[in-house]
């Protein structure tokens, strides 16, 4: 047999020349790796139909034991993420996404619980304050009603006689206020000696002072 013509096998056994063309030998050539259906996670990260691995510019597990094998990264496969991704910068928001939500489940224990803990601290973020809280804070704010004062005219004979007087009405609470007589006739009163101030009105003799409280 002539050594061109001899059957010729190739080096990893899956082919044979028979002299004309390559032909199949009975050894079992592996399957190409399957494809697996891609989607999408509530945070926009990429992860495998089955939610079994997630995309972090590599594939990575979400499980410790995955049910499904590992998907394969290739050209063609880097080349199937940016598809999905709508392109190079969509993808790379994809990778970031999944690193994050990588680790939500991790901590978590699943996508769904992830999911779920993300929308309540959203909630907790955006909810309203609590009832009453509103109103409490513009009465607060509002200004505060003009207070109502007690007010008292006494007439007093002469100047001692005011004097013996606006001690106890200081002690009451009283505060000596204005003058009520006009101002021709009028004379400014004595001065409280603990610190009142006050004005009375002289007119024949007498003194008016108007107290409030």
């Amino acid at each position: 047999m002539d050594a061109r013509t001899a059957p010729t096998l190739s080096a990893d056994g899956y082919w044979q020349w028979d002299g004309q063309r390559w032909q199949p030998t009975a050894r079992q050539m592996p399957s190409a790796p399957e494809l697996r259906p891609l989607k999408r996670a509530f945070n926009g990260a990429i992860v495998t139909d089955d939610g079994e691995w997630i995309w972090t510019t590599s594939w990575d597990a979400l499980t410790p034991t995955p049910a499904s094998p590992k998907p394969i990264k290739d050209r063609t496969e880097t080349k199937r993420i940016q598809d999905f991704a709508g392109g190079m910068m969509g993808s790379l928001g994809a990778a970031q996404a999944g690193q994050k939500l990588k680790q939500l489940v991790k901590q978590h224990g699943s996508i769904d619980a992830a999911q779920r803990w993300v929308e309540v601290e959203a909630a907790a973020k955006h909810a309203p304050p609590p009832a009453g809280l509103v109103e409490s804070m513009r009465a607060e704010a509002a200004p505060a009603p003009p207070s109502r004062h007690e007010v008292k005219v006494k007439t007093y004979d002469n100047p001692k006689a005011y004097e013996r007087d606006a001690p106890k009405m200081a002690r009451a609470g009283w505060m000596p206020q204005g003058q009520t007589a006009g101002a021709s006739k009028a004379k400014i009163g004595h001065i409280v000696a603990f610190g009142v101030f006050g004005m009375a009105a002289r007119k024949s003799g007498k003194i008016t002072v108007t107290w409030i409280r």
